[in-house]
């Protein structure tokens, strides 16, 4: 009985938060896919007709107020992502290539997390 009224009490508090403060209090209730994004300068207009297919299969593509794309793959997406990524750092080289997880610069990101997202490819 004692746990139905603390459900009730806690999708009360639920509905009076705002998103991010509820994400916080309940990570549980709010489960993230993991996303890859990629952040890299303008190409040259033979790489971006080459890049056009993987970008299509991404989950969201933006752009800075600079003009650098900002592209964000998530796990079923693993093979746009590699196909991205190998077209991108091969045409800027690697320093032009920023890897974001979940929207975070994290160390190891393109020797960890992106292997990790590899190894899932279909």
């Amino acid at each position: 009985m004692n746990d139905s009224r603390d459900a009730q009490r806690d999708q009360k508090l639920l509905e009076q938060l705002d998103p991010a403060t509820a994400r916080m209090l309940f990570p549980e209730k709010f489960p993230q896919r993991l996303r890859v994004t990629l952040q890299y300068p303008p190409l040259d207009q033979a790489t971006s007709a080459v890049a056009a297919e993987a970008l299509a299969r991404a989950e969201s593509c933006d752009e800075t107020p600079t003009g650098a794309s900002l592209v964000t793959f998530t796990l079923d997406e693993a093979d746009a992502l590699h196909d991205l990524f190998a077209l991108v750092d091969g045409a800027l080289g690697s320093s032009a290539v920023e890897v974001r997880i979940n929207g975070q610069e994290l160390p190891m990101a393109r020797e960890l997390w992106l292997p990790l997202f590899w190894s899932l490819r279909s």
